[in-house]
């Protein structure tokens, strides 16, 4: 990224994250000194009118250098669903009658994020990503739906 393109550019603590209907999922952050907040000053905010950014997050131990970090399931699937091929082999499932239950027609009447959220929810059978951390038969299924993913963009050329 060219540094003229770069809006803020700092090391920042979190406060608190979570989600609500209304506004989705959110994160809150101190900024390291109070003079940082006049970038955003006038700056339109909020659901619908509020500016958009490209946000990295690296983090950084006591020495300033960068944290590996561990993922989990959850984290990979939340990762892997967002990816243009994920949606093509839900679309191509779904399209080809790999699907036959009910929610199938549901779930081609969403926008493509609710969709590929839904996809993987059902054929793995949770109600939440987060029991991919938690339950091992889900974490187990979803091992077997990433090779199957693999394959396909394998198949596909991507």
């Amino acid at each position: 990224m060219r540094e003229d393109n770069i809006a803020f550019q700092d090391e920042v603590q979190l406060l608190g994250f979570g989600e609500s209907d209304s506004f989705g999922a959110w994160i809150k952050v101190r900024l390291r000194d109070p003079d940082q907040l006049g970038i955003f000053r006038g700056v339109e905010s909020g659901k619908k009118n509020g500016k958009r950014y490209a946000c990295v997050l690296v983090e950084i131990d006591d020495n300033e250098k960068p944290v590996r970090q561990k993922r989990g399931k959850s984290q990979h699937a939340a990762v892997m669903i967002q990816h243009r091929n994920y949606l093509a082999w839900v679309d191509y499932c779904l399209e080809n009658g790999l699907i036959t239950d009910p929610k199938r027609e549901d779930m081609l009447r969403m926008d493509k994020e609710k969709r590929c959220d839904a996809f993987l929810k059902y054929l793995v059978g949770i109600n939440s990503k987060a029991e991919l951390d938690k339950n091992e038969i889900a974490a187990r299924a979803f091992e077997t739906h990433c090779k199957l993913y693999a394959e396909f963009c394998r198949g596909m050329g991507l």
